[in-house]
């Protein structure tokens, strides 16, 4: 796994099994994992027992998934002017 920029501890996820409390870990703009006891980051949130809590996790995802669209749209336009090929 790569190492965790982010985690968010014990919140209210929905996932293909079903609602449940987990621990959210982010990496490189992504959610890359999910569970209890994910290892710290530097960002770490206690999500438990805040009210509220869920709204402020819906918007870093937001923000984190915005910002990623954006990376990959400036990659697949210039790729070359920002260091890196494009794809095909």
């Amino acid at each position: 796994m790569a190492a965790l920029e982010m985690v968010i501890r014990g919140g209210e996820v929905a996932t293909a099994e079903g609602v449940g409390r987990y621990d959210i870990g982010v990496a490189n703009g992504r959610i890359v994992a999910h569970g209890a006891d994910l290892p710290r980051a530097p960002i770490d949130i206690d999500a438990r027992d805040r009210p509220g809590a869920e709204l402020k996790i819906d918007a870093v995802v937001a923000f984190l998934e915005q910002k990623q669209r954006l990376i990959d749209h400036l990659v697949e336009v210039g790729g070359d002017q920002l260091g890196r090929r494009q794809p095909g």
